[in-house]
This record gives structure tokens, sequence and C-alpha cells, in this order.
């Protein structure tokens, strides 16, 4: 009976069923025509300048013609510049990185970072046999800073530098920084996961190549001890060579490497100083050797008045000359003070952002429980918020590594909430102390409450 009755109302409904069937079809392809009339396809959205005409652009570069357009870089290498050919296989690691739809482009800043504390244990670790290395240069640091009107962003440090066939080698040649490494896991990845992968540049220490993610040209300073000479390394964005030679400025370095980039017109961000700090703490704030950012703050202070002697010699001349009427003042009366006149000025200091300990790097039996407390506030961004307990521990094995697990005084907001699946992992792996996912998913989800660090120096990525 049910059987029969369905076949009954379909029977009746049928052509109501179809006209409306064919009236929805209609208007969705008339939906999609408008559609794709008035909207331009993704690829017109990015390259619309292709279909913009010769006379448009002229006009476009007359009305934005104004101080918020980005400094060009202009520069071009000197004509006894040497000229080098990447090898292959960096330029095919180039092109990933630039062409790469990377999640995440914040990360060029810790593999710099990286760069410059690697070259400053380098330099350390030298001057146990060399001590001359350090009479140049006795700070072991690095140096951050920013031009927001050049567009520019620089990070300096005083390791071990680099001598003009170094840079040849190190930068581009025999790739020496891991790009082997790097092309061969594209091949048992496929180079689909690993474009994907915001990391994969940190893991195999090619660090430096991701500066093009943000630089439409990078610049490398660099000055060896052994070498009485500094070079420079330049190349552009997407280009297949670079040039290197000598530095017309001289040894502006005492010793070191200096890289500057020329920030792509979609990058300004990481010409702030805020943006700066907050990257740099993010990834490096355990780093050993100093990290230290340029700042600049603008405060109010008085002027003294050099004037008013000049204006009173002044209105002494005037009551000689006039035969007016001398008016006495009272002996006793209070003078009327003069407001004081203020202007701004801006000051330039270096701040220091790695301030914290890397505490699991000692023995517990050094580690004061206050010391524990404030590391646990360190790593939960929270002033106000105590463990219950932690654990610290060192593994030994195929690999080592170390860790502190704290366990919170208080259940997480979203636990009391019942969205025990929103809480993310609160676990970070660092690689010598150097951040590279704060989403580490060691514990199991329904711990996904606890806070802790785990550190390995030979943790196979």
């Amino acid at each position: 009976g049910i059987d029969r009755s369905v076949t009954t109302i379909r029977y009746h409904l049928s052509p109501l069923y179809l006209a409306t069937m064919r009236f929805n079809s209609l208007a969705v392809h008339a939906l999609a025509v408008l559609a794709f009339s008035h909207a331009p396809f993704p690829f017109q959205q990015k390259y619309s300048s292709v279909l913009v005409s010769a006379e448009e652009v002229e006009e476009d570069v007359k009305v934005t013609s104004s101080s918020s357009i980005p400094v060009e870089d202009t520069y071009k290498a000197p004509e006894d510049a040497e000229n080098f050919k990447f090898e292959a296989e960096v330029s095919r690691m180039l092109d990933i990185v630039i062409n790469s739809l990377y999640q995440n482009k914040d990360i060029f800043l810790r593999e710099l970072i990286s760069n410059a504390s690697d070259a400053l244990d380098k330099i350390r670790f030298l001057s146990l046999t060399k001590p001359e290395y350090l009479e140049v240069e006795d700070k072991l640091q690095v140096q951050i800073e920013f031009d927001s009107e050049a567009n520019t962003l620089t990070v300096r440090d005083t390791g071990i530098g680099m001598t003009h066939d170094e840079m040849v080698s190190n930068l581009g040649t025999v790739a020496r920084s891991g790009t082997t490494r790097f092309m061969q896991a594209l091949k048992e990845g496929g180079e689909a996961t690993a474009s994907g992968d915001i990391s994969q540049i940190g893991q195999f220490g090619v660090g430096f190549y991701s500066s093009f993610l943000v630089a439409d040209r990078v610049q490398v300073a660099s000055k060896h001890p052994d070498s009485p000479d500094q070079y420079i390394w330049t190349s552009t964005n997407g280009a297949n060579d670079f040039q290197l030679f000598k530095d017309p400025r001289g040894n502006t370095l005492t010793r070191g490497t200096e890289i500057t980039l020329f920030l792509k017109e979609d990058c300004m961000e990481y010409a702030d100083q805020h943006r700066l700090e907050r990257l740099a703490k993010h990834y490096s704030e355990f780093v050993v050797h100093p990290i230290y950012l340029q700042t600049f703050e603008t405060v109010t202070v008085e002027v003294e008045d050099d004037e008013d002697e000049d204006g009173d010699v002044t209105e002494e001349k005037k009551s000689d000359d006039e035969d007016d009427l001398e008016v006495s003042e009272d002996e006793d009366a209070e003078p009327v003070e003069k407001p004081k006149k203020t202007k701004e000025v801006t000051t330039m200091e270096w701040d220091r952002l790695n301030k914290s300990p890397a505490i699991w790097t000692r023995s517990k039996e050094d580690i004061e429980e206050e010391e524990y407390r404030s590391f646990y506030q360190i790593i939960a961004k929270d002033d106000y918020m105590e463990p219950e307990r932690w654990i610290h521990f060192q593994a030994e094995g195929n690999i080592n590594f170390k860790s502190i697990l704290y366990l919170p005084k208080d259940i997480p907001q979203s636990w009391k909430s019942g969205l025990t699946g929103a809480e993310r992992s609160g676990l970070s792996l660092y690689v010598q102390k150097v951040l590279i996912s704060d989403e580490f998913e060691l514990l199991p989800r329904y711990l996904s409450f606890m806070r802790g660090v785990v550190d390995s120096d030979d943790l196979p990525l």
C-alpha cells in the first residue's frame, strides 16, 4: 500500500517537479553567466595589470605617486663585480621557495637568527685555539634593525663571517647548506607535500634562502678575521645568478655577517618594530646569544628658553630710547612663571629580546622551585597561572632529548565549556633551543591541557 501511494504521488507531481527542476537549472545557468561576466577570474584579480591599457597605467602612476609608495630598490652591482650562476639544485630549490604557497612566511626570521647563532658558536669555538679572533670584537651578539622608509630589514651578527671563497661556496654553488637532502626529500615525499609544509626549510638547513619569501633582493656583507677585505654578495628574487664584489664602503664590520632584505611590496609589515619583536621572541626566545632589536621611542622633553636673556636686553634698550614714564615694580612681587616650551625627541635604543633562560638544559638539582614556576608562566604566556606539578627529565637512546612537563593548576576554559577538542597541544618542540613547532602532538589529545617543552639536538626531523 505504501509503495502504491508513493507511486501515485510521484505520478501526479512529476510534471510540476520536472518543471521546477528545469527552472532551477535555467536560474543557475543565468546566475553563473552574470557572475562571470561581472566578476574577474582569480587569475584576472592576481594579474589584473596585464589587462590594463597603457593610458590607464599612466593615469594610475600619476594618481598614486605619493610618499606611500614603497621605495624602489634601484641598486646595481659595480661593473667589476664577479657574476656566478646558482648550481642547478640550488636554482630548483629557490624556485620552490619563491613560488610555493607557504602558509607562514614568518619563519625567515627564525632561520636568519639561527644561522647567526651558529656563526657565533663557531667563532667561540675557534677562539679557543685562536684567541686573536676575539681581539677586534669580543661581543657575541645578534642585532636586528629595520628602516620603514627604505623598506629594509637587516640581521647582523658578530660571528665568524665568510671569506670571498666561502661566500661563493656557501651561498650558491656547492649547496653546503642542506640543499641535497632537501631535494632528496622532495623526491621521496613529492613536491606538493613539501611546498605546503611551512617547516621544510628549517628542517633541512636551507634557511638562508627563505629570505626570498619576503624580499625582492638580498644583500650579504661579510668580514672574516683572516680576510683583510669585506665582500658583498647580492641576488634578486627569481634570478639564476648572483654577484660578488669587494664592499665599496670599506670594512664596516669588525667581524661577522650582515644580511639586508629589501622587502617585497606585500611584506612591508616586517619593517615594523612590534612585529619583529613578537616574531623574534616567539621563535628565538631561548637562543643562547643575546638578540637585540633596534627600537625607537618618541618622548616629550622641556626646552630651555635661551631667547629670554636676549629679549630682556632688547627691552632694556627700548626703555632707554623711549621717554615713557617708568613704573617701578614691587620688589617683593613674585615673578610670573612662563609656560615651559617642549618638543618631541625620538631616541634609538637596542633592546634585548631573549631574556628568558632555557632552564631545561640545566640539571634539575641546580634549579629552584621559583624558577620552575616562572618558566611555566613564560611558556603558558600568562603571568598569573600557576602549575600544580611538573616533571623534568632527560631521555637517552637513539634519540636524546630533554623535557619539562607541567600539570596546570586550573582546568582550561575550553574544557569547562565541554570543548575538549578545541584545546591546542601545549607542547613546543625545540631543536637546539630554537622553536620548530608549537603544535607538537606528542601526548594524546586527552592530555592536551598539559604544558611543556621538548628539546633535542639530534632529533631526525
